[in-house]
């Protein structure tokens, strides 16, 4: 059975001595049984684009490593990890898989105060935005995406599940200036604060893996944050490594604001234009703008 935050199995993914069930329609729950954050983590692709096998692999690095750190910042965790499929692969869940653990959290946890944190890598990315959109009325407090891309997406054979998402999520949104956008690329309304990683590594020595900064789906860049690792696809998610080390200050320092949700409502395939400047990140916690 895939692992998951269903409904039945809450209780043993936080390890607790209580451990409750709410409902949208009942507001109470141990305290014990809510973590301060429930984080997500969706891998990428694990190996060669010829129709390999989808692993799980922020199990191994970059989970373990933010967990830690956010844990020694006074922070009750629970997290789970999917893997690059709209199905469960090797015991770990897919994209369906999500969007139900996403509605779990939403009803039992997030009433009680819990945020919601999604951390995606590569093709990870493209099932996390579209978990966002699907559940709408889920509130995530911050996004992270390291590196996260379309690239190769046919060639693992995901053309036959785009259906999961409604879509083909390569250049699904338009400006109104005619700039098209993949879905990884795009924030929806209930994404609080989000941080974009780009290493600007090549699979191919022309094409990046991610070539464009995020946006809104207003168009605006509102609570966006950048960060330009320089360093390979891989690195972005290797324990110990300097982006890890960036992430990490990047979550410590929003969980400890107060930013405001975003307000609107997404209507799909169409996103407007904006001049405003978006917030350069680095470890220093400088301000800048991105051309």
């Amino acid at each position: 059975m895939a692992k998951g935050f269903h409904a039945t199995s809450l209780c043993l993914v936080l390890l607790v001595t209580a451990c409750g069930r709410g409902s949208s329609k009942k507001r109470s729950a141990p305290k014990a049984a809510v973590p301060d954050l429930a984080i997500l983590f969706v891998s990428g692709h694990n190996g060669p684009f010829d129709g390999s096998p989808s692993e799980s692999y922020l199990d191994l690095d970059a989970g373990p490593e933010i967990i830690a750190d956010l844990q020694a910042a006074g922070y009750t965790v629970a997290a789970q990890y999917y893997v690059d499929d709209g199905y469960p692969v090797g015991g770990f869940s897919g994209y369906l898989g999500l969007l139900d653990d996403l509605k779990a959290v939403r009803d039992q946890w997030v009433p009680f105060g819990t945020n919601v944190i999604l951390i995606a890598h590569s093709h990870g990315g493209v099932w996390a935005h579209a978990a966002t959109e699907a559940i709408y009325d889920v509130p995530i407090r911050c996004l992270v995406d390291l590196d996260t891309s379309s690239y190769g997406w046919g060639l693992v054979g995901h053309d036959l599940q785009n259906g999961l998402i409604g879509y083909d999520p390569r250049d699904a949104f338009v400006t109104s200036s005619g700039t098209y956008y993949d879905l990884e690329d795009v924030v929806f309304m209930n994404v609080t604060e989000a941080l974009e990683v780009r290493s600007g590594d090549s699979p191919d020595g022309i094409e990046e893996y991610d070539e464009s900064w995020i946006l809104r789906f207003d168009g605006t860049v509102t609570n966006l944050w950048s960060y330009f690792s320089g360093t390979t696809h891989n690195e972005v998610h290797a324990a110990g490594g300097s982006t890890l080390e960036v992430v990490r200050d990047w979550l410590r320092d929003r969980l400890a604001t107060n930013a405001t949700r975003m307000s609107g409502t997404t209507a799909r395939n169409s996103v407007g234009s904006s001049e405003s400047r978006r917030r350069c990140w680095s470890s220093a916690a400088t301000m800048g703008s991105m051309q």
